[in-house]
């Protein structure tokens, strides 16, 4: 089992076994919980597990940094993303969980599933670089377009364009960064 592994990992400082054994026993449950979204059999749920921790460890120095929604948010994509990795290195074609799971559709599940999307993109959001931060504000929390986006940027609107564009690949980076994590810094 994965606790052994890491109470015992390599990490060079105390503090930082010590925090990864805390994390460990918060979210080991919720890291299962996710795996098995698109694993059943063990050996394949403990892989995507163990890849998603060590994926956690070589970013220690963040997650302490991080509130407990975002620590949440970040070690959910992280283990997601060794998941979908893991598929893609065994061939199936897609990634995503088949439709009769119990936390599909409206149960409570999904609600925690939704809050947590939700603070994950948050958290990207408010990383973006202010221009492109006010065009996704403004495009997509008061719902302007066009010329009247760009009016209240006070840019032209193929600039205002670019900005929901560039925000858009910005934030997808983020979101769904291949688990490296290397925009959450």
């Amino acid at each position: 089992m994965l606790v052994p592994f890491i109470a015992t990992a390599a990490l060079p400082d105390e503090d930082d076994r010590a925090f990864m054994s805390r994390l460990w026993r918060q979210y080991h449950r919720l890291m299962f919980f996710i795996a098995r979204r698109y694993a059943s059999e063990p050996s394949v749920l403990e892989d995507i597990v163990s890849d998603a921790c060590l994926r956690l460890m070589e970013h220690v120095d963040t997650l302490r940094d991080l509130s407990e929604p975002q620590l949440r948010a970040y070690i959910g994509q992280t283990v997601h993303s060794r998941a979908v990795q893991q598929l893609r290195r065994a061939g199936r074609e897609t990634a995503l969980p088949p439709d009769d799971l119990p936390w599909e559709g409206e149960g409570p599940w999904r609600g925690i599933e939704l809050r947590e999307e939700l603070e994950l993109l948050r958290w990207a959001v408010a990383r973006l670089p202010e221009a492109e931060r006010q065009a996704v504000r403004l495009r997509y929390g008061d719902g302007l377009r066009g010329a009247a986006l760009a009016g209240r940027l006070g840019v032209a609107e193929s600039t205002a364009r670019r900005y929901l564009a560039e925000a858009k690949r910005r934030l997808k980076d983020m979101i769904y960064a291949d688990g490296k994590g290397e925009d959450r810094e």
